[in-house]
């Protein structure tokens, strides 16, 4: 890596969040939209590459010009889906059925699906794109405060993780889940360390990683759900928030952000370490809010899982807002701020998905008479999400191994990235149709 790749992947100072929401609610869209094309497509005959096609240039490619050749057009983006959206449900729930009686209805959660899986997608874009110019400064991860895009992504991978953990009771199989984790972690340092991949020190520290972060997270977590049951886990994790905080104001955020010399393990790895304090809270008030509004067991009715959407965002956001004003939103620090923050986005647009799937479940099984169907890409990706992760990792390393990023041009830059989006997406598809799942 050049000095000029290192002196651009110095922090930037980040956006507003309302640019965050911006950039992300468009998935939304390309979302409902695949997905009513890949659901009228089951009245022929199946075609997966067809399908992974379709899927490819409708939801993950828009998604790539959203955070990088469009991301200055957000509002134009956000009405033009917006608009083509609901015209096409408005069209659908008008036109005539596609057979004669409705399906057999099964119970899917199919929105939490297409919401983790949308999640992982941008988090993978922006880990290759941020090397290019084509890719905006502010969205890139701050130096010490403020709202970023990949910020917001980090927190939101493990929300997404969170979600879908009921509370393990098998402790020991657990522990060996994070096995894996640290032998990525460690392979990723040495990995970096032969190839001469630069990485900056004062994001994860020395020696630390996401991969060991969520590591920790994993055996912490395991640990405290073998002796206590979800649905009181939000005692916990507002008790070590709150600790976390408190101790971070006592001095500990001096001790992560100032210039101190890295003389030892601690020291050296400052910022993964204190930062996993308040990864693990937010995982466990994600497992609890999964938990709480019913999405393992499929709500208790549609108005009633609206409303308790609309009151935990609502309440995430105030607390967000309140400790932002106070103390400052931080995801070097993953302080109070920042964890309620992530809380926030992930619910919010967790709960818009679930309203959009039960419109698209409406129309197509009670108008339309089909079961609604789920983008190829979003299975394969959720059957498969560490392997996705693990192999943008991988693939970025080489991509900066091989090439100067800063001196290619928007239309090169682009293509690389699309390229490498292609790439991921059909690695884990292939490995989806297949039914092969790597145990990572």
């Amino acid at each position: 890596m050049s000095k000029s790749q290192r002196d651009h992947l110095m922090h930037s100072t980040g956006t507003t969040p309302y640019e965050i929401i911006g950039v992300i609610l468009p998935s939304l869209f390309y979302t409902t939209i695949t997905t009513i094309i890949v659901t009228l497509l089951q009245t022929r005959p199946k075609n997966l590459p067809l399908q992974f096609t379709i899927e490819f240039l409708t939801l993950v490619l828009p998604i790539i010009l959203n955070v990088t050749v469009l991301s200055d057009y957000t509002f134009e983006l956000l009405s033009t889906f917006l608009i083509i959206t609901l015209s096409l449900i408005l069209w659908l729930r008008g036109s005539k059925p596609l057979s004669a009686k409705p399906p057999q209805a099964p119970l899917t959660h199919d929105y939490i699906t297409n919401s983790r899986s949308t999640i992982n997608i941008i988090s993978v874009i922006a880990i290759l794109a941020v090397d290019f110019l084509i890719f905006p400064r502010r969205f890139a991860k701050t130096k010490t405060y403020g709202y970023s895009l990949m910020d917001v992504g980090v927190g939101l991978f493990i929300f997404s993780n969170g979600i879908v953990d009921a509370g393990r009771t098998d402790l020991g199989r657990s522990l060996k889940g994070a096995v894996p984790l640290l032998v990525l972690g460690v392979g990723r340092f040495f990995g970096t360390k032969l190839l001469g991949y630069h990485v900056p020190v004062t994001e994860y520290g020395v020696h630390w990683n996401f991969f060991i972060s969520l590591a920790v997270i994993k055996i912490v977590v395991s640990l405290v759900f073998s002796v206590i049951e979800v649905k009181y886990i939000f005692i916990n994790a507002t008790l070590l928030l709150l600790s976390h905080e408190s101790l971070l104001q006592g001095g500990l955020k001096n001790f992560v952000m100032d210039d101190h010399k890295r003389s030892n393990f601690l020291t050296a790895n400052r910022e993964g370490i204190i930062s996993c304090f308040g990864y693990v809270s937010l995982y466990m008030f994600s497992a609890n809010f999964s938990y709480f509004v019913g999405l393992k067991k499929g709500g208790e009715g549609v108005k009633k899982t609206v409303i308790k959407f609309v009151f935990l965002a609502t309440l995430m956001l105030f607390l967000s807002q309140i400790w932002q004003k106070y103390c400052g939103i931080s995801r070097k620090l993953a302080n109070s701020a920042y964890c309620f923050w992530v809380l926030f986005i992930g619910i919010f647009m967790t709960g818009l998905y679930y309203i959009f799937a039960k419109i698209l479940e409406d129309t197509f099984r009670n108008k339309l008479h089909v079961n609604l169907q789920l983008p190829l890409i979003f299975q394969a990706i959720n059957y498969n999400g560490l392997v996705f992760f693990l192999v943008s990792n991988l693939l970025t390393g080489l991509v900066n191994v091989l090439c100067d990023t800063l001196q290619v041009s928007s239309v090169v830059s682009l293509g690389i990235i699309t390229v490498y989006m292609l790439v991921n997406c059909a690695i884990v598809c292939v490995l989806f149709t297949k039914q092969i799942k790597l145990k990572l």
